[in-house]
């Protein structure tokens, strides 16, 4: 678990990019819901291929962009397959209403094989473009829905698939892909946001590692007294297990993280509480969001999102529960309870019952 002070730091430096990342753009031809900002990027793992794939893009501004294709090295009794890491950098005309690329480079393109996958990714921005033009979201995040689904025909999946799109995944929107057989063959990984020219956690990304061993945490709960507590107007209901360690923050020895706050929102401010949800669904460094695994439920002004946190350089693995309150477009009231997953597993209707006792005024 992350320490207190790093826990403060990282909450203070994700408000202030949220509130300073003003550069919105989006595809050609595309009216989004939520515009797109510098640096978000999604990865896919694509099951067309007959090995294991992933497939990456990557916004920089409204007119450069990548794509990249990973595939890990596989040996087995039949056949090795050396590692496969592909980068396409392109331009685009953003005044077009279609997509019109106007350079590319090309990285790691080795053999005719990879010309192949170049080819391939090509095709998917053509298509990819033009299916999410035919897509409408509500204009207005905060009172409609953000998900839709639409058909397609592209032969560079097999022919008819159903695209599930989703305004909290930057760029194309794309959720996941079914084919015909109601089979997923395209589907999300990881978002996430650079954070500066030197991260690279775009290019370094080599899928979730799920099937490593997750820590196990030695975790038994005390009985103890109910405890109301309050910050501006946010309470909840723990106990006397849970430590104060600032005004807005509570720790459950090493186990467990809670923290509210509310962020007020410039006048005539374009973020609402879909935008800020995508902003937090967005993976950092080595701490990867399995997109899997993230569970999104609204009710009035609220929306609650539930996520698993994989992190790349040890085997824990963390579980949050996020819940945002719009406050009638003035301001954002957020409840973040951070838990080792071991820990909650063990402990879920304790740690939901925490989260359902919040409320925000």
């Amino acid at each position: 678990m992350k320490t207190i002070k790093s826990l403060k730091n990282r909450i203070a430096l994700f408000l202030e990019l949220f509130l300073l990342a003003s550069a919105a753009f989006s595809l050609p031809g595309i009216k989004q819901q939520i515009s797109d900002t510098s640096g978000e990027y999604v990865y896919y793992k694509d099951s067309t291929f007959q090995r294991e794939s992933y497939i990456g893009f990557v916004y920089y501004d409204d007119e450069t962009y990548a794509a990249r294709y990973y595939a890990p090295s596989q040996k087995d009794s039949d056949k090795s397959l050396t590692e496969k890491d592909i980068t396409i950098y392109f331009t685009i005309d953003p005044s077009k209403d279609f997509l019109e690329l106007t350079g590319e480079s090309i990285a790691n393109m080795k053999d005719a094989e990879d010309i192949d996958i170049v080819n391939y990714i090509h095709d998917l921005l053509y298509e990819f473009t033009a299916q999410r033009q035919k897509i409408s979201f509500a204009e207005n995040a905060k009172k409609e829905s953000f998900t839709s689904t639409g058909k397609a025909e592209i032969l560079q999946l097999g022919g008819e698939v159903t695209i599930k799109y989703n305004s909290l995944v930057p760029l194309f929107n794309i959720e996941s892909i079914k084919d015909s057989k109601n089979k997923v063959i395209f589907q999300i990984q990881t978002t996430g946001s650079l954070s500066s020219s030197q991260d690279k956690s775009f290019a370094s990304f080599k899928g979730l590692q799920k099937n490593s061993t997750e820590s196990k945490r030695e975790f038994s709960l005390k009985k103890s007294k109910k405890v109301s507590v309050e910050f501006e107007g946010n309470k909840i209901t723990l106990d006397e297990n849970w430590e104060r360690k600032m005004d807005n923050l509570w720790v459950l020895g090493n186990e467990a993280v809670l923290m509210v706050t509310n962020i007020p929102l410039p006048e005539n401010s374009l973020y609402t509480v879909q935008s800020f949800a995508r902003r937090i669904l967005q993976s950092k460094n080595d701490s990867l969001i399995s997109w899997e695994d993230v569970k999104i439920s609204s009710k009035g002004n609220t929306t609650t999102i539930e996520s698993l946190t994989l992190n790349s350089t040890n085997p824990d693995v963390v579980k949050e529960i996020k819940i945002i309150t719009d406050k009638n477009g003035e301001s954002i009231s957020y409840f973040l309870l951070t838990v080792f997953n071991s820990t909650f597993s063990s402990n879920e209707k304790y740690f939901y019952s925490i989260a359902e006792s919040y409320k925000s005024e």
